[in-house]
């Protein structure tokens, strides 16, 4: 017998959005739990979630399966990564990232290196998103093409990230090129540039 016939409707009734359905936590709903753990997850020192974040909170708060996020919070090193980013107080950069420790989650080898260019390059792109006015969601195939062609050979990392966020239902699937062939002088000169548009912020 469901809760409304044995005379308990309220039981049923998130309190955030008034809808009805199992419950997951503090009497609310997956997805008004899911907004309140991300602002929690997320937030910096102030309490509230940086602007650099903000694209990534809304658009995890939107998936279509709020409960796949709420465990992907509690147990992945990458979103425990990700709270400490936010935790830290500091403007995301490469060398807030540099500065982190190896995880103890993770092989060190990964997180000193891969893991660390897919977290940066996911970062640029939400980046660069926000500079052109547009929500995660708002990315195409275009888009992306472009943003890959302004770049160098490492964004072509972020293949991980669409990968992930189509699972979650934040993006179609967009496809991301094999790594075009180079020579290695042409390869060294493109990471050097890269470097060097860090450094001076050009």
């Amino acid at each position: 017998m469901c809760g409304p016939c044995a005379g308990l409707p309220g039981i049923y009734t998130c309190p955030v959005c008034g809808k009805g359905g199992r419950l997951y936590a503090d009497g609310r709903c997956p997805r008004c739990a899911l907004a309140v753990r991300l602002d929690e997850h997320l937030a910096g020192p102030g309490g509230s979630v940086p602007s650099q974040l903000r694209p990534l909170r809304d658009a995890l708060a939107a998936v279509a399966d709020p409960r796949g996020i709420l465990c992907w919070l509690l147990r992945s090193p990458n979103a425990r990564l990700l709270r400490e980013l936010a935790a830290s107080g500091k403007p995301f950069s490469h060398e807030l990232l540099d500065e982190l420790p190896p995880s103890r989650y993770e092989h060190p080898a990964m997180v000193g290196g891969y893991l660390r260019t897919c977290t940066r390059v996911a970062l640029e792109l939400l980046t660069w998103l926000d500079a052109q006015q547009l929500a995660l969601e708002d990315l195409t195939q275009d888009l992306l093409d472009q943003w890959l062609a302004g770049g160098t050979t490492r964004n072509y990392a972020v293949r991980y990230f669409l990968t992930w966020a189509a699972r979650r239902s934040l993006l179609p699937q967009l496809s991301v090129p094999g790594i075009p062939r180079q020579d290695p002088a042409r390869t060294i000169a493109e990471e050097a540039d890269s470097s060097h548009r860090r450094n001076t912020g050009h």
